[in-house]
């Protein structure tokens, strides 16, 4: 049956912020069958590095003002009670800002490394996860062995074709 409208369902005009929400739901969704070719892989690895710098050259100076200079001062001067709480939950509650940021792009970063390495025919999160292991664990056997495996893990993942890892279809 035909729509009433005579305009077809792939020809409708995007809603308000719909090609924004591309753009999300490559970072935070498609969680287990999301993939990500390899140029936008380093677009969006790149652009969520530098966000991360330029987030924290804005928050360790704002945190480590709070938490040195105000407790000084307020310690100096001897005062207790509310003042000095109210003191002390600020840096906490910008501490723990902090941590769900960090916590975000954690998050991103590993959704898109399991979407590149799926890309390339190898299980996402099971690769990373055996990654993740190579690297903590490798650093008790020599602490330069973590950046090895990064690089050349890094190197993978932005030279790698799509589907390289992926068995061709057999013939029937």
């Amino acid at each position: 049956m035909r729509p009433l409208t005579g305009v077809r369902e792939s020809r409708r005009a995007p809603f308000p912020g719909e090609r924004d929400m591309k753009y999300l739901r490559m970072l935070f969704g498609d969680v287990l069958e999301g993939r990500v070719a390899r140029l936008p892989y380093l677009i969006y690895i790149l652009l969520i590095h530098i966000v991360l710098m330029v987030s924290m050259v804005f928050a360790l100076p704002w945190m480590s003002t709070w938490m040195a200079g105000s407790l000084e001062e307020a310690s100096a001067r001897g005062e207790a009670g509310p003042i000095l709480d109210a003191m002390l939950q600020l840096p906490m509650a910008s501490l723990l800002i902090l941590a769900v940021v960090g916590l975000i792009f954690f998050w991103t970063q590993a959704n898109l490394t399991a979407k590149r390495l799926r890309d390339t025919g190898l299980p996402g999160w099971t690769t990373l996860i055996a990654w993740q292991l190579l690297n903590n664990f490798g650093a008790l056997a020599h602490p330069l062995l973590p950046v090895v495996t990064t690089v050349i893990g890094l190197a993978y993942l932005c030279f790698a074709p799509t589907d390289l890892m992926r068995e061709p279809p057999r013939p029937q």
